[in-house]
Protein backbone atom coordinates (compact mmCIF):
# COMPACT_ATOMS: atom_id res chain seq x y z
CA UNK A 1 0.00 0.00 0.00
CA UNK A 2 1.46 3.44 -0.92
CA UNK A 3 2.43 5.71 1.96
CA UNK A 4 0.48 8.95 2.26
CA UNK A 5 2.77 11.97 2.56
CA UNK A 6 2.86 13.91 5.87
CA UNK A 7 0.42 11.59 7.53
CA UNK A 8 0.83 12.19 11.23
CA UNK A 9 -0.32 9.46 13.58
CA UNK A 10 -0.76 10.18 17.26
CA UNK A 11 -0.70 7.34 19.77
CA UNK A 12 -1.96 7.79 23.31
CA UNK A 13 -2.09 5.71 26.46
CA UNK A 14 -4.24 7.07 29.28
CA UNK A 15 -3.78 4.37 31.92
CA UNK A 16 -1.04 4.06 34.54
CA UNK A 17 2.18 5.65 33.21
CA UNK A 18 0.21 7.52 30.55
CA UNK A 19 1.90 9.12 27.58
CA UNK A 20 1.77 10.16 23.93
CA UNK A 21 3.78 9.52 20.77
CA UNK A 22 3.79 11.07 17.30
CA UNK A 23 5.03 9.38 14.15
CA UNK A 24 5.12 10.28 10.45
CA UNK A 25 5.79 7.60 7.87
CA UNK A 26 8.56 5.45 9.40
CA UNK A 27 9.95 8.25 11.56
CA UNK A 28 9.32 8.52 15.29
CA UNK A 29 9.00 12.25 15.83
CA UNK A 30 8.32 12.45 19.55
CA UNK A 31 7.43 10.24 22.50
CA UNK A 32 7.16 10.98 26.20
CA UNK A 33 5.20 10.10 29.31
CA UNK A 34 3.01 12.32 31.42
CA UNK A 35 4.88 11.74 34.68
CA UNK A 36 7.78 13.83 33.41
CA UNK A 37 5.49 16.86 33.10
CA UNK A 38 3.50 16.42 36.30
CA UNK A 39 6.23 14.95 38.52
CA UNK A 40 3.80 12.23 39.67
CA UNK A 41 5.31 8.75 39.31
CA UNK A 42 3.29 6.45 37.05
CA UNK A 43 0.89 9.32 36.26
CA UNK A 44 -2.52 7.74 35.38
CA UNK A 45 -4.34 10.80 33.98
CA UNK A 46 -5.09 11.68 30.36
CA UNK A 47 -1.75 12.68 28.76
CA UNK A 48 -2.68 16.25 27.83
CA UNK A 49 0.82 17.64 28.49
CA UNK A 50 2.50 14.91 26.44
CA UNK A 51 0.14 15.49 23.52
CA UNK A 52 0.73 19.24 23.55
CA UNK A 53 4.49 18.70 23.76
CA UNK A 54 4.40 16.33 20.78
CA UNK A 55 2.52 18.87 18.65
CA UNK A 56 4.84 21.69 19.73
CA UNK A 57 7.95 19.66 18.92
CA UNK A 58 6.63 18.87 15.42
CA UNK A 59 5.40 22.48 15.04
CA UNK A 60 1.94 21.34 14.00
CA UNK A 61 -1.63 22.01 15.13
CA UNK A 62 -4.24 19.49 16.35
CA UNK A 63 -6.02 19.91 13.01
CA UNK A 64 -2.95 18.48 11.23
CA UNK A 65 -3.47 15.08 12.91
CA UNK A 66 -6.22 13.01 11.36
CA UNK A 67 -5.41 9.52 12.69
CA UNK A 68 -5.25 8.84 16.43
CA UNK A 69 -4.76 5.48 18.15
CA UNK A 70 -5.54 4.67 21.76
CA UNK A 71 -5.16 1.41 23.68
CA UNK A 72 -8.04 -0.75 24.82
CA UNK A 73 -8.65 -1.38 28.52
CA UNK A 74 -10.59 -3.92 30.54
CA UNK A 75 -13.73 -3.14 32.54
CA UNK A 76 -11.75 -1.73 35.46
CA UNK A 77 -9.60 0.38 33.14
CA UNK A 78 -12.56 1.93 31.36
CA UNK A 79 -14.21 2.63 34.72
CA UNK A 80 -11.02 4.42 35.75
CA UNK A 81 -11.11 6.42 32.52
CA UNK A 82 -14.58 7.69 33.27
CA UNK A 83 -14.58 8.02 37.09
CA UNK A 84 -11.80 10.35 38.30
CA UNK A 85 -12.25 9.46 41.99
CA UNK A 86 -12.05 5.72 41.26
CA UNK A 87 -8.91 6.30 39.20
CA UNK A 88 -7.26 8.19 42.06
CA UNK A 89 -8.16 5.53 44.64
CA UNK A 90 -6.88 2.61 42.55
CA UNK A 91 -3.74 4.51 41.58
CA UNK A 92 -2.92 5.33 45.22
CA UNK A 93 -3.33 1.69 46.20
CA UNK A 94 -1.19 0.52 43.25
CA UNK A 95 1.78 2.70 44.20
CA UNK A 96 1.44 2.06 47.92
CA UNK A 97 0.37 5.51 49.10
CA UNK A 98 -1.66 3.78 51.80
CA UNK A 99 -1.96 0.27 53.20
CA UNK A 100 -4.54 -2.40 52.46
CA UNK A 101 -7.95 -0.72 52.04
CA UNK A 102 -11.14 -1.72 53.81
CA UNK A 103 -12.86 -4.79 52.39
CA UNK A 104 -9.57 -5.78 50.73
CA UNK A 105 -10.72 -9.32 49.90
CA UNK A 106 -13.88 -8.01 48.23
CA UNK A 107 -12.00 -5.32 46.28
CA UNK A 108 -9.38 -7.82 45.15
CA UNK A 109 -12.13 -10.15 43.98
CA UNK A 110 -13.77 -7.37 41.96
CA UNK A 111 -10.38 -6.50 40.45
CA UNK A 112 -9.74 -10.05 39.26
CA UNK A 113 -13.28 -10.44 37.91
CA UNK A 114 -12.97 -7.20 35.91
CA UNK A 115 -9.60 -8.31 34.52
CA UNK A 116 -10.75 -11.80 33.58
CA UNK A 117 -14.05 -10.90 31.88
CA UNK A 118 -12.43 -8.39 29.56
CA UNK A 119 -14.52 -5.49 28.28
CA UNK A 120 -18.21 -5.28 27.51
CA UNK A 121 -19.42 -3.36 24.41
CA UNK A 122 -20.93 -0.69 26.68
CA UNK A 123 -17.62 -0.22 28.55
CA UNK A 124 -15.76 0.08 25.27
CA UNK A 125 -18.22 2.66 23.97
CA UNK A 126 -18.06 4.77 27.13
CA UNK A 127 -14.26 4.51 27.28
CA UNK A 128 -13.82 5.55 23.65
CA UNK A 129 -16.27 8.41 24.11
CA UNK A 130 -14.26 9.64 27.09
CA UNK A 131 -11.03 9.61 25.05
CA UNK A 132 -12.83 11.40 22.20
CA UNK A 133 -14.07 14.19 24.50
CA UNK A 134 -10.60 14.73 25.97
CA UNK A 135 -9.12 15.06 22.50
CA UNK A 136 -11.84 17.49 21.43
CA UNK A 137 -11.06 19.64 24.47
CA UNK A 138 -7.44 19.88 23.23
CA UNK A 139 -8.57 21.21 19.85
CA UNK A 140 -8.62 18.06 17.71
CA UNK A 141 -11.30 18.13 14.99
CA UNK A 142 -12.33 15.80 12.15
CA UNK A 143 -10.08 12.94 13.19
CA UNK A 144 -10.42 9.17 13.10
CA UNK A 145 -10.10 7.52 16.50
CA UNK A 146 -8.86 3.92 16.41
CA UNK A 147 -8.86 1.46 19.30
CA UNK A 148 -5.77 -0.79 19.41
CA UNK A 149 -5.55 -3.90 21.56
CA UNK A 150 -3.04 -3.19 24.33
CA UNK A 151 -1.11 -6.41 23.78
CA UNK A 152 -0.91 -5.76 20.03
CA UNK A 153 0.49 -2.31 20.80
CA UNK A 154 3.19 -3.88 22.97
CA UNK A 155 3.87 -6.48 20.25
CA UNK A 156 4.19 -3.78 17.59
CA UNK A 157 6.60 -1.71 19.70
CA UNK A 158 8.72 -4.79 20.37
CA UNK A 159 8.71 -6.30 16.86
CA UNK A 160 8.94 -3.12 14.79
CA UNK A 161 11.97 -1.75 16.66
CA UNK A 162 13.86 -5.05 16.60
CA UNK A 163 16.59 -5.72 13.99
CA UNK A 164 15.04 -9.05 12.95
CA UNK A 165 13.28 -9.69 9.65
CA UNK A 166 11.51 -12.72 11.12
CA UNK A 167 10.87 -13.16 14.82
CA UNK A 168 8.69 -14.77 17.43
CA UNK A 169 7.18 -12.03 19.60
CA UNK A 170 6.06 -12.78 23.15
CA UNK A 171 4.47 -10.05 25.25
CA UNK A 172 3.21 -10.57 28.79
CA UNK A 173 2.18 -8.19 31.54
CA UNK A 174 2.52 -8.79 35.27
CA UNK A 175 -1.20 -8.12 35.46
CA UNK A 176 -3.64 -7.60 32.68
CA UNK A 177 -7.20 -7.20 31.57
CA UNK A 178 -8.98 -9.25 28.95
CA UNK A 179 -5.59 -10.46 27.76
CA UNK A 180 -2.33 -10.39 29.67
CA UNK A 181 -0.15 -11.70 26.86
CA UNK A 182 0.11 -12.54 23.17
CA UNK A 183 2.44 -14.73 21.11
CA UNK A 184 2.80 -13.35 17.59
CA UNK A 185 4.82 -14.20 14.52
CA UNK A 186 6.56 -11.44 12.59
CA UNK A 187 7.50 -12.55 9.07
CA UNK A 188 8.32 -10.43 6.03
CA UNK A 189 6.87 -7.33 7.64
CA UNK A 190 3.64 -9.03 8.69
CA UNK A 191 2.67 -9.25 12.37
CA UNK A 192 0.15 -11.98 13.18
CA UNK A 193 -1.27 -12.85 16.60
CA UNK A 194 -1.11 -16.62 17.22
CA UNK A 195 -1.76 -17.32 20.93
CA UNK A 196 -3.77 -15.27 23.42
CA UNK A 197 -2.94 -15.58 27.12
CA UNK A 198 -5.72 -14.81 29.56
CA UNK A 199 -4.99 -13.12 32.91
CA UNK A 200 -6.01 -16.17 34.95
CA UNK A 201 -3.34 -18.24 33.14
CA UNK A 202 -0.64 -15.58 33.15
CA UNK A 203 2.84 -16.27 34.46
CA UNK A 204 3.02 -12.56 35.17
CA UNK A 205 0.12 -12.73 37.64
CA UNK A 206 2.20 -14.90 40.00
CA UNK A 207 4.88 -12.20 39.98
CA UNK A 208 2.30 -9.46 40.50
CA UNK A 209 0.61 -11.22 43.40
CA UNK A 210 3.90 -12.07 45.11
CA UNK A 211 5.08 -8.48 44.75
CA UNK A 212 1.83 -7.23 46.30
CA UNK A 213 2.19 -9.64 49.23
CA UNK A 214 5.67 -8.22 49.88
CA UNK A 215 4.39 -4.65 49.76
CA UNK A 216 5.68 -3.87 46.27
CA UNK A 217 3.36 -2.15 43.85
CA UNK A 218 3.00 -2.38 40.09
CA UNK A 219 5.51 -0.94 37.64
CA UNK A 220 6.95 1.25 40.35
CA UNK A 221 8.66 -1.74 41.99
CA UNK A 222 8.58 -4.10 39.01
CA UNK A 223 12.18 -5.27 39.53
CA UNK A 224 12.31 -5.17 43.33
CA UNK A 225 11.24 -8.79 43.90
CA UNK A 226 13.86 -9.92 41.38
CA UNK A 227 16.53 -7.89 43.19
CA UNK A 228 15.45 -9.31 46.56
CA UNK A 229 15.63 -12.90 45.28
CA UNK A 230 19.37 -12.57 44.68
CA UNK A 231 19.97 -12.41 48.44
CA UNK A 232 18.54 -15.89 49.04
CA UNK A 233 20.60 -19.03 49.30
CA UNK A 234 19.97 -20.90 46.00
CA UNK A 235 18.39 -24.33 45.96
CA UNK A 236 16.95 -26.82 43.48
CA UNK A 237 13.68 -26.07 41.72
CA UNK A 238 12.52 -29.53 42.76
CA UNK A 239 12.45 -28.22 46.33
CA UNK A 240 10.47 -25.13 45.35
CA UNK A 241 7.02 -25.46 46.95
CA UNK A 242 5.57 -22.82 44.59
CA UNK A 243 6.23 -25.16 41.68
CA UNK A 244 2.98 -26.47 40.24
CA UNK A 245 0.73 -23.46 40.78
CA UNK A 246 0.84 -23.08 36.98
CA UNK A 247 1.33 -25.77 34.36
CA UNK A 248 2.92 -25.24 30.96
CA UNK A 249 1.96 -27.92 28.47
CA UNK A 250 3.48 -27.00 25.12
CA UNK A 251 2.17 -23.52 24.36
CA UNK A 252 -0.78 -23.91 26.73
CA UNK A 253 -0.56 -22.29 30.16
CA UNK A 254 -3.04 -23.39 32.79
CA UNK A 255 -3.52 -22.18 36.35
CA UNK A 256 -4.65 -24.85 38.81
CA UNK A 257 -6.39 -22.28 40.99
CA UNK A 258 -8.60 -19.25 40.69
CA UNK A 259 -6.88 -15.88 41.27
CA UNK A 260 -8.06 -15.48 44.88
CA UNK A 261 -7.08 -19.03 45.81
CA UNK A 262 -3.70 -18.55 44.12
CA UNK A 263 -3.15 -15.30 46.02
CA UNK A 264 -4.00 -17.00 49.34
CA UNK A 265 -1.61 -19.89 48.62
CA UNK A 266 1.23 -17.48 47.83
CA UNK A 267 0.46 -15.40 50.91
CA UNK A 268 0.50 -18.47 53.17
CA UNK A 269 3.89 -19.49 51.75
CA UNK A 270 5.26 -15.96 52.16
CA UNK A 271 4.33 -15.97 55.86
CA UNK A 272 6.36 -19.14 56.48
CA UNK A 273 9.66 -18.08 54.89
CA UNK A 274 12.03 -15.09 54.93
CA UNK A 275 11.08 -12.65 52.20
CA UNK A 276 14.35 -13.22 50.33
CA UNK A 277 13.67 -16.94 50.09
CA UNK A 278 10.05 -16.38 49.06
CA UNK A 279 11.27 -13.97 46.36
CA UNK A 280 13.75 -16.58 45.16
CA UNK A 281 10.97 -19.17 44.87
CA UNK A 282 8.85 -16.83 42.76
CA UNK A 283 11.72 -15.68 40.54
CA UNK A 284 12.91 -19.24 40.01
CA UNK A 285 9.41 -20.42 39.13
CA UNK A 286 8.67 -17.70 36.60
CA UNK A 287 12.06 -18.26 34.96
CA UNK A 288 11.28 -21.98 34.70
CA UNK A 289 7.73 -21.47 33.38
CA UNK A 290 8.57 -18.70 30.92
CA UNK A 291 11.61 -20.57 29.57
CA UNK A 292 9.54 -23.72 29.09
CA UNK A 293 6.78 -21.76 27.35
CA UNK A 294 9.29 -19.98 25.08
CA UNK A 295 10.99 -23.23 24.10
CA UNK A 296 7.60 -24.75 23.20
CA UNK A 297 6.70 -21.69 21.11
CA UNK A 298 10.01 -21.91 19.25
CA UNK A 299 9.41 -25.59 18.50
CA UNK A 300 5.86 -24.84 17.33
CA UNK A 301 6.67 -21.96 14.98
CA UNK A 302 10.31 -22.78 14.08
CA UNK A 303 11.52 -19.23 14.63
CA UNK A 304 14.67 -18.78 16.73
CA UNK A 305 14.97 -14.98 16.88
CA UNK A 306 12.93 -14.00 19.93
CA UNK A 307 11.44 -10.65 20.91
CA UNK A 308 10.03 -10.11 24.42
CA UNK A 309 7.82 -7.19 25.48
CA UNK A 310 5.33 -6.16 28.11
CA UNK A 311 5.95 -5.70 31.82
CA UNK A 312 7.48 -9.17 32.22
CA UNK A 313 10.41 -7.95 30.07
CA UNK A 314 11.47 -5.53 32.82
CA UNK A 315 12.75 -8.60 34.71
CA UNK A 316 16.36 -8.52 33.56
CA UNK A 317 17.30 -11.83 35.21
CA UNK A 318 14.47 -13.56 33.37
CA UNK A 319 15.66 -12.00 30.11
CA UNK A 320 19.15 -13.40 30.70
CA UNK A 321 17.68 -16.85 31.31
CA UNK A 322 15.67 -16.68 28.07
CA UNK A 323 18.65 -15.37 26.12
CA UNK A 324 20.70 -18.39 27.17
CA UNK A 325 18.06 -20.95 26.26
CA UNK A 326 19.67 -23.55 24.01
CA UNK A 327 17.47 -23.22 20.91
CA UNK A 328 17.39 -19.38 20.75
CA UNK A 329 19.56 -17.63 18.16
CA UNK A 330 19.08 -13.98 19.12
CA UNK A 331 17.07 -12.09 21.73
CA UNK A 332 15.67 -8.55 21.62
CA UNK A 333 13.90 -6.82 24.51
CA UNK A 334 11.26 -4.11 24.03
CA UNK A 335 12.78 -0.62 24.39
CA UNK A 336 10.01 0.28 26.86
CA UNK A 337 8.95 -2.90 28.75
CA UNK A 338 6.09 -1.31 30.66
CA UNK A 339 2.57 -0.03 30.12
CA UNK A 340 4.19 3.32 29.38
CA UNK A 341 5.32 2.05 25.97
CA UNK A 342 1.76 1.55 24.76
CA UNK A 343 1.44 5.08 23.38
CA UNK A 344 4.22 4.53 20.85
CA UNK A 345 3.16 0.93 20.25
CA UNK A 346 -0.42 1.93 19.43
CA UNK A 347 0.80 4.57 16.94
CA UNK A 348 3.08 1.99 15.33
CA UNK A 349 0.32 -0.58 15.06
CA UNK A 350 -2.08 1.91 13.45
CA UNK A 351 0.63 2.98 10.99
CA UNK A 352 1.13 -0.70 10.18
CA UNK A 353 -2.60 -1.13 9.57
CA UNK A 354 -2.92 2.00 7.43
CA UNK A 355 0.41 2.12 5.60
CA UNK A 356 2.12 -1.24 6.09
CA UNK A 357 5.11 0.28 7.96
CA UNK A 358 6.70 -2.34 10.20
CA UNK A 359 10.26 -1.17 10.88
CA UNK A 360 11.67 1.81 12.79
CA UNK A 361 15.19 2.85 13.67
CA UNK A 362 14.62 3.30 17.40
CA UNK A 363 16.86 5.66 19.37
CA UNK A 364 15.60 6.31 22.91
CA UNK A 365 16.09 10.09 22.89
CA UNK A 366 12.61 11.13 21.75
CA UNK A 367 11.48 13.73 24.29
CA UNK A 368 12.11 17.38 25.11
CA UNK A 369 15.26 19.42 24.47
CA UNK A 370 15.97 22.96 25.66
CA UNK A 371 17.66 26.04 24.27
CA UNK A 372 20.60 27.92 25.80
CA UNK A 373 18.17 30.71 26.70
CA UNK A 374 15.96 28.28 28.65
CA UNK A 375 18.96 26.99 30.61
CA UNK A 376 20.20 30.54 31.31
CA UNK A 377 16.73 31.57 32.51
CA UNK A 378 16.55 28.55 34.85
CA UNK A 379 20.00 29.39 36.23
CA UNK A 380 19.10 33.05 36.79
CA UNK A 381 15.84 32.20 38.54
CA UNK A 382 17.86 30.10 41.01
CA UNK A 383 20.64 32.72 41.32
CA UNK A 384 23.25 30.40 39.83
CA UNK A 385 26.12 31.35 37.52
CA UNK A 386 27.28 28.34 35.50
CA UNK A 387 30.48 28.21 33.48
CA UNK A 388 30.46 27.61 29.71
CA UNK A 389 32.22 24.60 28.16
CA UNK A 390 32.00 23.10 24.71
CA UNK A 391 30.54 19.60 24.37
CA UNK A 392 33.88 17.79 24.15
CA UNK A 393 35.47 19.62 27.07
CA UNK A 394 32.37 19.11 29.19
CA UNK A 395 32.39 15.35 28.58
CA UNK A 396 36.10 15.15 29.47
CA UNK A 397 35.61 17.32 32.57
CA UNK A 398 32.80 15.06 33.81
CA UNK A 399 34.84 11.92 33.10
CA UNK A 400 37.79 13.27 35.13
CA UNK A 401 35.53 14.04 38.09
CA UNK A 402 34.04 10.55 37.93
CA UNK A 403 37.50 9.00 37.80
CA UNK A 404 38.43 11.01 40.91
CA UNK A 405 35.55 9.43 42.87
CA UNK A 406 32.76 11.98 42.38
CA UNK A 407 29.24 11.59 41.06
CA UNK A 408 27.86 14.08 38.51
CA UNK A 409 24.43 15.06 37.21
CA UNK A 410 24.42 14.78 33.42
CA UNK A 411 21.68 16.60 31.44
CA UNK A 412 22.02 16.66 27.66
CA UNK A 413 19.86 16.94 24.52
CA UNK A 414 16.48 15.28 24.23
CA UNK A 415 15.04 13.37 27.17
CA UNK A 416 14.77 9.58 27.05
CA UNK A 417 11.59 7.70 26.18
CA UNK A 418 12.17 5.49 29.17
CA UNK A 419 11.75 5.38 32.93
CA UNK A 420 15.55 5.03 33.09
CA UNK A 421 18.38 7.46 32.54
CA UNK A 422 20.19 6.40 29.37
CA UNK A 423 22.82 9.12 29.11
CA UNK A 424 20.76 12.28 28.65
CA UNK A 425 19.02 12.60 32.04
CA UNK A 426 21.44 10.61 34.18
CA UNK A 427 23.47 10.60 37.37
CA UNK A 428 26.88 9.09 36.72
CA UNK A 429 29.65 7.74 38.90
CA UNK A 430 32.48 5.21 38.81
CA UNK A 431 31.83 1.50 38.35
CA UNK A 432 35.05 0.84 40.29
CA UNK A 433 34.69 3.10 43.33
CA UNK A 434 31.96 2.69 45.96
CA UNK A 435 32.52 6.10 47.57
CA UNK A 436 30.36 8.11 45.18
CA UNK A 437 27.79 5.32 45.04
CA UNK A 438 27.42 5.51 48.82
CA UNK A 439 26.77 9.24 48.69
CA UNK A 440 24.37 8.71 45.80
CA UNK A 441 22.45 6.15 47.88
CA UNK A 442 22.34 8.38 50.94
CA UNK A 443 21.52 11.80 49.52
CA UNK A 444 19.61 11.18 46.28
CA UNK A 445 18.15 7.71 45.69
CA UNK A 446 17.46 6.45 49.25
CA UNK A 447 16.15 3.18 47.81
CA UNK A 448 17.46 0.80 50.47
CA UNK A 449 19.08 -2.60 50.19
CA UNK A 450 17.17 -4.23 47.34
CA UNK A 451 18.12 -1.77 44.64
CA UNK A 452 20.87 -1.98 42.06
CA UNK A 453 22.31 0.49 39.60
CA UNK A 454 23.02 -0.32 35.97
CA UNK A 455 26.14 0.38 33.93
CA UNK A 456 26.65 2.09 30.58
CA UNK A 457 29.49 0.60 28.53
CA UNK A 458 31.11 1.36 25.23
CA UNK A 459 29.57 -1.23 22.91
CA UNK A 460 33.01 -2.48 21.84
CA UNK A 461 34.07 -2.96 25.48
CA UNK A 462 30.91 -4.70 26.72
CA UNK A 463 32.03 -8.17 25.64
CA UNK A 464 35.41 -7.73 27.38
CA UNK A 465 33.75 -6.91 30.70
CA UNK A 466 30.61 -9.08 30.61
CA UNK A 467 29.28 -12.10 28.73
CA UNK A 468 27.49 -9.80 26.29
CA UNK A 469 28.29 -11.05 22.79
CA UNK A 470 29.88 -8.49 20.50
CA UNK A 471 27.72 -7.59 17.51
CA UNK A 472 24.40 -8.52 19.12
CA UNK A 473 21.55 -6.04 19.42
CA UNK A 474 21.98 -2.87 21.44
CA UNK A 475 20.82 -3.14 25.03
CA UNK A 476 19.12 -0.52 27.17
CA UNK A 477 19.58 -1.90 30.70
CA UNK A 478 17.43 -4.82 29.58
CA UNK A 479 19.49 -7.93 30.45
CA UNK A 480 21.37 -8.87 33.65
CA UNK A 481 24.66 -10.02 32.14
CA UNK A 482 27.34 -11.81 34.13
CA UNK A 483 30.53 -9.84 34.79
CA UNK A 484 33.71 -11.62 33.73
CA UNK A 485 36.09 -12.58 36.52
CA UNK A 486 38.92 -10.35 35.33
CA UNK A 487 36.56 -7.34 35.10
CA UNK A 488 34.96 -7.66 38.55
CA UNK A 489 37.27 -5.10 40.23
CA UNK A 490 36.27 -2.60 37.53
CA UNK A 491 32.52 -3.27 38.00
CA UNK A 492 32.43 -3.48 41.78
CA UNK A 493 29.94 -0.67 42.45
CA UNK A 494 27.31 -1.92 39.96
CA UNK A 495 27.73 -5.68 40.26
CA UNK A 496 25.13 -7.66 42.22
CA UNK A 497 26.25 -10.27 44.73
CA UNK A 498 25.60 -12.95 42.10
CA UNK A 499 28.00 -11.26 39.68
CA UNK A 500 25.36 -9.78 37.36
CA UNK A 501 24.77 -6.25 36.10
CA UNK A 502 22.20 -4.58 33.83
CA UNK A 503 24.01 -2.87 30.94
CA UNK A 504 23.41 -0.21 28.33
CA UNK A 505 25.66 -0.52 25.30
CA UNK A 506 26.59 2.86 23.78
CA UNK A 507 27.59 3.25 20.12
CA UNK A 508 27.30 6.40 17.99
CA UNK A 509 23.67 7.24 18.79
CA UNK A 510 24.75 9.58 21.61
CA UNK A 511 28.04 11.34 20.70
CA UNK A 512 28.41 13.39 23.89
CA UNK A 513 27.81 10.46 26.23
CA UNK A 514 30.05 8.24 24.13
CA UNK A 515 32.88 10.77 24.33
CA UNK A 516 32.56 10.78 28.13
CA UNK A 517 32.91 6.97 28.13
CA UNK A 518 35.84 7.11 25.72
CA UNK A 519 37.66 9.57 27.97
CA UNK A 520 37.00 7.33 30.99
CA UNK A 521 38.49 4.49 28.97
CA UNK A 522 41.55 6.67 28.28
CA UNK A 523 41.90 7.50 31.99
CA UNK A 524 41.28 4.08 33.55
CA UNK A 525 41.31 1.51 30.77
CA UNK A 526 37.56 0.87 31.14
CA UNK A 527 34.81 2.57 29.13
CA UNK A 528 32.15 2.09 31.78
CA UNK A 529 30.12 4.25 34.14
CA UNK A 530 27.46 3.71 36.80
CA UNK A 531 24.27 5.20 35.32
CA UNK A 532 20.96 5.90 37.06
CA UNK A 533 18.10 8.27 36.27
CA UNK A 534 18.35 11.92 37.33
CA UNK A 535 15.62 11.83 39.95
CA UNK A 536 15.14 12.00 43.68
CA UNK A 537 13.42 9.15 45.50
CA UNK A 538 9.73 8.84 44.55
CA UNK A 539 9.99 11.48 41.82
CA UNK A 540 10.07 11.14 38.06
CA UNK A 541 13.27 11.56 36.04
CA UNK A 542 14.14 15.22 35.36
CA UNK A 543 12.72 16.68 32.17
CA UNK A 544 13.46 20.43 32.19
CA UNK A 545 16.48 22.52 33.23
CA UNK A 546 14.44 23.58 36.26
CA UNK A 547 13.97 19.90 37.21
CA UNK A 548 17.71 19.26 36.95
CA UNK A 549 18.58 22.30 39.07
CA UNK A 550 15.91 21.32 41.61
CA UNK A 551 17.49 17.86 41.84
CA UNK A 552 20.93 19.36 42.33
CA UNK A 553 19.82 21.85 44.99
CA UNK A 554 17.57 19.55 46.99
CA UNK A 555 20.20 16.79 47.11
CA UNK A 556 22.97 19.36 47.73
CA UNK A 557 24.91 17.86 44.82
CA UNK A 558 28.05 19.61 43.64
CA UNK A 559 28.28 19.02 39.88
CA UNK A 560 25.67 19.44 37.16
CA UNK A 561 26.59 19.38 33.45
CA UNK A 562 23.83 20.74 31.24
CA UNK A 563 24.21 21.19 27.46
CA UNK A 564 27.39 23.27 27.61
CA UNK A 565 26.69 24.83 31.01
CA UNK A 566 28.64 23.54 34.01
CA UNK A 567 27.19 24.17 37.49
CA UNK A 568 29.60 23.77 40.41
CA UNK A 569 28.51 24.39 43.99
CA UNK A 570 31.53 24.91 46.26
CA UNK A 571 29.95 23.29 49.33
CA UNK A 572 28.00 20.65 47.44
CA UNK A 573 28.24 16.88 47.91
CA UNK A 574 29.88 14.82 45.21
Amino acid sequence: MPIRSSMYILGIWDGTDSGAALIDSSNIIYASNEEKFTGILMEPSFPSNSIKAALNYANIKPSDVKEIAFCSMDTEGNARRIAKRLNENIYNYEIGNFGGPNLEHFKRKIKYISEDIGTSPMCRYLGKNHVYKNLKSLGFRDFNLHEVNSQLAESALSAFTSPFNDSLVITMDINGGGLSGIVSTFKKGKLESQINIKPKNSIGRIYSQASSILGMHGDLDAKRLMEMSIYSYPYSINDNIIKGILDVDGTYIHSKYGPLRQYKLLRDIAWKYPKERFSYMVQQEIEYLFSKFTESAIDRYSIKDIVIGGEIASNTKLNYKIGHTENISNLYISPYPSKGGRALGSAMYLNYELNGISHYNFIPYLGESYSEEAIEDAAKSNRLKPERENQKDQAEHAAELIEDGNYVLWFQGRSEYSRLGLGNRSILSSTRDDRAKGRLDKYIKREGLFYNYGASLLSEDASAMTDYEQGRVQELMSVAHQVKEEAKPAMHSVMRIDGSVDIQTVSNENPSFRHLLEHLNHLSGYGSVLNTGMNLSMRSVALTPEDAIYTMLLSNSKYLFMDGFTFIRKKGIS
